[in-house]
């Protein structure tokens, strides 16, 4: 909901932006890479080293909702069904995997490191089995 007594500029994927955040927006990964690098340390000095290396991109709405989509899956429709199941028996063994992390770009400053460090933990708990 925006105010009436505030300025607003139109980011390329629809979202508003007050010149007040505007101020400290993050709009591209480059400038991102510094709040991620002090981001990691703070988990370092936690012991909570990420020890894989996991590439941190920013992205539009657009982006992230296909991301979703994708990390998702297919999904079967209205009449779609399985008509036929093999089985076999294998050990099953354990690998998580994080294949990166993607933070929508224009948010402040303050608000980048909150959504880092958020989905840093979901990594470091994925990959170390938690």
């Amino acid at each position: 909901m925006q105010s009436y007594e505030k300025t607003y500029i139109a980011l390329n994927d629809g979202r508003d932006l007050c010149l007040e955040c505007l101020n400290s927006a993050i709009m591209d990964t480059d400038e991102c890479q510094p709040l991620y690098l002090r981001v990691q340390e703070f988990f370092e000095g936690l012991n909570m080293e990420v020890k894989e290396e996991v590439p941190l991109l920013l992205v539009d709405k657009e982006g992230m909702k296909e991301a979703l989509d994708i990390s998702r899956g297919p999904r079967l429709g209205y009449g779609n069904q399985m008509t036929d199941i093999e089985t076999e028996s294998y050990e099953l063994t354990k690998h998580c995997e994080v294949t990166g992390i993607l933070i929508l770009y224009g948010l402040p400053r303050l608000l980048t490191g909150q959504v880092i460090a958020h989905e840093l933990m979901h990594a470091w708990l994925r990959l170390n089995g938690t």
